[in-house]
């Protein structure tokens, strides 16, 4: 069933849910797995409350993070997955913090440092929200690799006990070095003060799976495809330490939809052959994600497909000048509010997904290109 809705109301305690928000700046999924139990993924800013949209989320459900939150992931340290992940942890101080393994490294911790060092220099913003994180967590980061349990817990939901486990997929152990080396010639960039650039396709980024009794939840973050088999999906689908089988039924398609996180086996070695598809649009410069190609291809893998904004333009509302001069400041121009897609099923089911859709969330046919 799916539905749009204006009004947000709490999950039961015995139901999955799974929220995916964006863009904001970004993207973030916030996913209940019962008994008030709830986990972050990655984090993007609501433009409209100036907060980190999980926070907003659980402020409007009455939710108190520092209580419920039992896990924050930040899959890597691109600027729009990470966008106030320091807000949230910072609210949520009983949750454990995993990232990638490269973020380990010499290398990452040295770039945390280097607009220190090199005056002028115009850094992304992702990685000084990790170095805002690496600052006040210090020990109590966590660390991800392909094939390493990152949670698991046990819950007493209607007098029986429900085992909850997310595992990390990737980064492979070959795609972590190509990380450390990428990294490293970030920090040893020369030549005139500019921008540091993000190096594709990523390596760094962490896949996971979320498992709820005999349900699977596949979350791609933005983890690619490079044809190599010791990287992206085709590493993931090789792997004999991950969990077997994997057969889910609810998959957040990764990399905004993007030919580039494609894989055909992944999608028939790890789900179920037809699962609800879920993703954020992306826009940089001209390009904007998912293309026309992707929306194609992506509907024919689905059994149905959900994108959280119909477009990702959202234009100052026009006025006439002279109704525009007494508008306050606030109401000149649309602000950009995160659209939401929410899935909800009972944990003892495997029937339907409940989907709801909020603030300009669409099925994924429906999504438009800019004019």
């Amino acid at each position: 069933m799916t539905k749009p809705s204006t009004r947000r109301t709490l999950p039961n305690s015995d139901e999955i849910e799974i929220s995916v928000f964006g863009p904001g700046f970004g993207e973030c999924i916030v996913a209940h797995i019962g008994a008030g139990h709830w986990l972050v993924v990655d984090s993007c800013i609501d433009k409209q409350t100036q907060t980190p949209v999980a926070l907003a989320y659980f402020n409007e459900l009455g939710i108190d993070p520092a209580t419920s939150v039992d896990l924050v992931l930040a899959t890597h340290w691109h600027d729009d997955h990470v966008a106030g992940i320091d807000e949230v942890m910072a609210a949520c101080p009983n949750a454990q913090f995993w990232c990638s393994d490269a973020l380990r490294s010499p290398e990452f911790l040295q770039l945390t440092e280097v607009d220190l060092k090199r005056k002028g220099l115009k850094f992304t913003r992702g990685v000084k929200y990790i170095g805002s994180l690496i600052d006040t967590l210090g020990h109590k980061f966590n660390f991800a690799l392909a094939s390493m349990r990152i949670l698991k817990t046990s819950l007493s939901i209607g007098g029986q006990t429900i085992d909850v486990e997310a595992w990390s997929l990737s980064p492979s152990q070959a795609e972590h070095v190509v990380a450390l080396r990428n990294l490293s010639d970030l920090f040893n960039a020369t030549g005139p003060e500019t921008t540091l650039p993000d190096r594709n396709p990523n390596h760094a980024s962490v896949a996971m799976l979320l498992s709820i009794g005999e349900q699977q939840i596949l979350l791609g973050a933005d983890l690619e495809e490079t044809g190599n088999s010791g990287h992206g999906w085709s590493a993931v689908v090789s792997n004999t330490t991950r969990p077997h089988p994997i057969r889910a039924d609810a998959f957040k398609v990764p990399h905004h939809g993007s030919v580039t996180g494609h894989l055909d086996a992944a999608w028939s070695d790890l789900t179920n052959g037809e699962p609800i598809a879920v993703l954020t649009p992306y826009r940089i410069g001209d390009n904007v994600l998912p293309q026309p190609t992707d929306v194609t291809r992506i509907v024919k893998l689905s059994k149905s497909a959900f994108i959280t904004k119909e477009s990702y333009d959202q234009r100052p509302v026009k006025r006439p000048v002279s109704i525009a001069k007494l508008a306050p400041a606030t109401l000149r121009r649309l602000h950009k509010t995160p659209g939401h897609v929410r899935l909800r099923r009972p944990i003892a089911s495997t029937g339907d997904w409940e989907v709801t859709l909020f603030d300009g969330a669409t099925e994924l046919a429906n999504f438009k290109q800019p004019t």
